[in-house]
């Protein structure tokens, strides 16, 4: 008694012969075309040299501050203008 009946093997293609390749569902396929009106990417533009990444990628900031790197204004820093409560 078995459990499952045994596979079928797969045809045996002819030596020498290449595979199609609509054969291969891992080939790549061609990019889509741009909409109208849209441009593919150009060496002028300044994010050309970002380097790529997950968690360590280039940053573009053109005429931006990075939030993280500014200073508190002084109402929202702890200092001892704050009265500290004593049990």
């Amino acid at each position: 008694m078995q459990a499952q009946t045994p596979a079928a093997p797969p045809p045996a293609q002819e030596p020498g012969k290449m595979p199609e390749p609509d054969d291969n569902p891992f080939a790549p396929k061609p990019a889509p075309p741009l909409p109208a009106g849209m441009t593919g990417s150009d060496v002028n533009d300044p994010r050309y040299k970002l380097t790529p990444g997950l968690y360590d990628a280039g940053e573009a900031a053109m005429g931006l501050k990075h939030v993280l790197l500014l200073k508190k204004p002084d109402a929202f820093h702890w200092g001892s203008a704050i009265p500290t409560i004593r049990r």
